[in-house]
């Protein structure tokens, strides 16, 4: 089974490739912070929490996705890179940029 740094490795990489930019999320003080801003442009941002197949978040992560969520963020917790460039497809569709984001 891959590891979660791994699969945030491996779809970051798919998202510089498709000229997405998605720094490391930190914020002091929370440990459940997201993983990953991703900001595909047009002044869209949303947030990316990696996990590893058949994990699921803490109850603090939790906590901070429906705090963002009711925001009005898009928060994404996917367990692969397709899943990952799936939900980034997906966000970008929603709110107009309906440019696909190929998986190859």
């Amino acid at each position: 089974m891959r590891l979660e740094r791994d699969i945030e490795r491996s779809a970051v990489a798919a998202m510089r490739k498709r000229g997405i930019s998605a720094p490391k999320f930190v914020s002091p003080g929370r440990r459940s912070a997201p993983d990953r801003l991703v900001l595909p442009g047009n002044g869209l941002c949303l947030f990316l929490e990696f996990k590893r197949p058949g994990e699921k978040p803490t109850p603090l992560q939790e906590l901070e996705h429906k705090r963002l969520r009711e925001a009005g963020y898009t928060v994404g917790v996917p367990t692969s890179t397709e899943e990952a460039m799936s939900i980034i497809e997906e966000f970008m569709m929603e709110h107009g940029r309906g440019a696909k984001v190929r998986n190859d």
